[in-house]
């Protein structure tokens, strides 16, 4: 061994390298065909060519400078010999079940049955019934839940089954399944969508309505018959067989999305609490709806519906999120871009009135994130929101609550910020039975808007500590569509809540992540409908939509980056890039634009920008983001950068908030008018796409960059300054890459 004592830790399971020399660990790989190789340095192209030399493939980083590769020799040594190799190990089983089940089988009671995911090894593309067979040889009594995408779902038994089934040289991670739970306007006036409209029509434009687009919604389903949403449904399926929204959920996050007709829908209830604005009705006066009663963000987009997520059935009839992604995507003779997921993983003692079962916090899991990223990557055109989660007052000793499916790298993660409409003398569903006092009418839910909601999860991840949420919407008081299924309500049959928390016939209100994001997707329709009529662009990126996303979001003041994210959404600054014509992005001479484009080897794309003028004097500033989306691992597997030069050559990189992000911003100023800037992105480590149906090295990996010269940054944060001792000679790194 040629390095010091080394600590690694893999899903919170700990091995000391420095216990290899007492012989605790195995000194060849005789019995494995996947070995972990821990490095002195970051990966490269020329180590990964040089594994390679050796018959290893590089498969995935696991954490810090720790990469896992299959190796079908035996001797560890040789790969040692590869000049930033500090140490070669074999896979160990004691890697491969999680920490977490670890702990819930040594608590379980005698023969209590578990639940478990088994995730296959992505190289070679593993046979699935070859694996299953050889499980059910070690326990004929274990029950095939699912299999999907590598990874299988079963239930045992015996607890010590598990450990068994971890000797298989074919798995990769067992973990235990998690329960998915919803985690339940101020939304069209706090997110800026009432001005963007607003000057269309004053300029003689059609306004944005999401108009040819269509939104998938996963949930507890939603009421067809409900006037808002009746001629809005393209399509459904239900994973219960069940049509009906017994729990009210999935109805109000649709209603939030894409709800209309409401023109003669009268709700008397509503005028009798005097609201001052109410966006999720575009122009409610406190009389009478006009030509404009809409419930959604984007009223004249449609829902393809993924109902009964959330009721009682047999294990067996679940489903994985990829399948429910796979089913939107190829959805027959439609176009469904747009994904809502307003729900996620329950952990600790949350929800304890729900009678859920007790389970841990959880981090990026193989078996609810993972396949998503993997989705994601392959199909880049499909955009992906999850709700953050409703457990920002749970205690943790990492201080970070986001997990599970929302900690998926290549997806939109949505937290929650308040509003400021004025409280009912009703409790509003969700986050509300959660504290303890009830609303006074009147009272204003937060004196200002731009607060995150004490409710939503605070980033960021749980052990890669990337940054999440990505950003924030309103979601709190969010007044929409109520499910009028006879059975449902948020009462004695699901909640132990009276009715009287309806505001209207056919309305409720509520609050959580969950309404935050459905906010985003209704938001995200219209940026689709603005990128195809603007652009011209017949199938806007993922990438370049959360790009926009983030990039156009105000940071809010007094609130740690690590627990908002990038910031509330503020989609006047999401769209300018939108506006600029493609020409004077071309010609290096617009002062806000974007590019999309994808890598397939280590490179560097640059584009010009002209400081505009301020027209009220104040300063200006540029914002940059990068997002691209990554291969499927708990930590970052491919590396891309954000720089910027000056007129000097002078360079500054972007601010890297943790190195498993993939996502980068830089915020550079105050910059002088005239002023000629380069926007680089550089492809530093390039693996690929990869995934289980391939090699390692092979696949694209889509990105985007967006940018807006600015003077109307709202929160002043400290900025990065180029580093005029650091000239930075373009030419000379492009011709390196050449």
């Amino acid at each position: 061994m040629r390095s010091e004592k080394t600590l690694i830790r893999i899903r919170g399971n700990e091995i000391d390298l420095a216990n290899s020399a007492d012989g605790i660990l195995p000194l060849d790989a005789d019995n494995s065909d996947y070995v972990l190789v821990v490095l002195n340095r970051e990966m490269d192209q020329d180590t990964i060519e040089a594994l390679k030399e050796y018959e290893a493939d590089v498969i995935k980083r696991m954490v810090g400078n720790t990469w896992l590769v299959h190796y079908p020799p035996s001797d560890l040594r040789i790969l040692e010999r590869v000049p930033a190799v500090n140490h070669a190990l074999v896979y160990l089983n004691c890697f491969k079940i999680h920490k977490d089940l670890q702990k819930q089988l040594v608590e379980a009671d005698r023969g209590e049955v578990h639940e478990v995911s088994i995730m296959m090894h992505e190289v070679p593309c593993p046979n699935v019934e070859a694996i299953l067979a050889m499980i059910y040889r070690i326990d004929p009594d274990v029950k095939l839940l699912n299999s999907s995408n590598g990874i299988l779902h079963i239930a045992i038994i015996p607890d010590d089954v598990v450990h068994v089934i971890a000797e298989l040289d074919s798995v990769q991670a067992i973990e235990a399944i998690t329960p998915a739970i919803p985690y339940n306007d101020k939304a069209k006036t706090v997110s800026g969508l009432d001005h963007i409209n607003s000057s269309l029509e004053e300029s003689g434009e059609d306004p944005l309505t999401g108009e040819g687009q269509i939104v998938c919604v996963a949930d507890s389903g939603v009421d067809a018959t409900h006037p808002a949403l009746r001629d809005q449904i393209v399509d459904a399926f239900y994973v219960s067989g069940d049509d009906r929204d017994e729990q009210g959920h999935g109805t109000h996050v649709a209603g939030t999305i894409v709800g209309r007709n409401m023109t003669n829908f009268r709700m008397e209830k509503i005028r009798l609490y005097e609201y001052k604005s109410c966006a999720a009705f575009h122009g409610f006066d406190n009389t009478i709806f006009d030509q404009k009663d809409c419930l959604g963000m984007a009223p004249k987009a449609r829902l393809y519906v993924q109902g009964g997520l959330f009721r009682d059935m047999p294990p067996e009839r679940r489903l994985q999120a990829s399948q429910l992604l796979e089913m939107a995507y190829n959805l027959p003779g439609h176009s469904c871009r747009i994904h809502n997921n307003s729900w996620g993983a329950t952990w600790s003692d949350f929800h304890k009135f729900q009678k859920l079962p007790k389970s841990p916090q959880l981090a990026y899991t193989v078996d609810d994130a993972e396949p998503v990223d993997r989705f994601a990557l392959e199909h880049p055109d499909l955009l992906i929101l999850f709700a953050a989660g409703n457990d920002a007052d749970m205690p943790t000793d990492t201080s970070a609550h986001v997990g599970g499916w929302a900690a998926a790298k290549n997806v939109l993660t949505v937290g929650a910020s308040h509003n400021n409409r004025p409280m009912t003398d009703v409790w509003t569903v969700d986050y509300s039975l959660r504290i303890q006092k009830k609303f006074t009418k009147g009272e204003t839910m937060h004196n200002r808007n731009s607060r995150i909601a004490k409710f939503s999860s605070h980033g960021p991840c749980r052990n890669t500590l990337r940054t999440k949420p990505d950003v924030l919407a309103p979601g709190a008081g969010i007044l929409s569509a109520r499910s009028g299924d006879k059975n449902w309500a948020f009462g004695e049959t699901h909640y132990g809540f009276p009715l009287e928390m309806d505001v209207g016939e056919g309305t409720v209100m509520m609050s959580g992540t969950s309404m935050a994001t459905a906010v985003v997707s209704g938001c995200a329709a219209l940026m689709r409908e603005a990128l195809v009529r603007w652009q011209d662009i017949s199938n806007p990126s993922a990438p370049l939509m959360k790009a926009l996303f983030v990039n156009g979001a105000d940071m809010l003041e007094n609130t740690p980056v690590e627990v908002q994210g990038f910031g509330e959404i503020n989609m006047v600054k999401a769209m300018r890039p939108v506006r600029v014509p493609l020409a004077d992005i071309e010609a290096g001479t617009a002062p806000s634009g974007w590019i999309q484009d994808v890598a397939t080897t280590d490179t560097i794309r640059t584009v010009q920008v002209i400081v505009p003028p301020s027209a009220k004097g104040d300063d200006v500033v540029i914002k940059a983001t990068l997002v691209y989306h990554d291969r499927a691992g708990d930590h970052i597997q491919n590396r891309m950068n954000l720089f910027i030069l000056n007129s000097g050559n002078e360079r500054a990189d972007s601010l890297h908030r943790h190195p498993d992000d993939n996502v980068h911003q830089l915020i550079i100023g105050p910059l002088t008018p005239g002023e000629k800037l380069t926007l680089g992105v550089e492809t530093k480590l390039f693996i690929g796409g990869g995934g289980g149906q391939g090699l390692p090295l092979q696949g694209t990996i889509p990105w985007a960059l967006v940018w807006s010269c600015m003077n109307d940054l709202r929160t002043r944060i400290e900025v990065p300054v180029p580093d005029t001792d650091r000239p930075f000679d373009l030419a000379l790194a492009l011709e390196s890459l050449s």
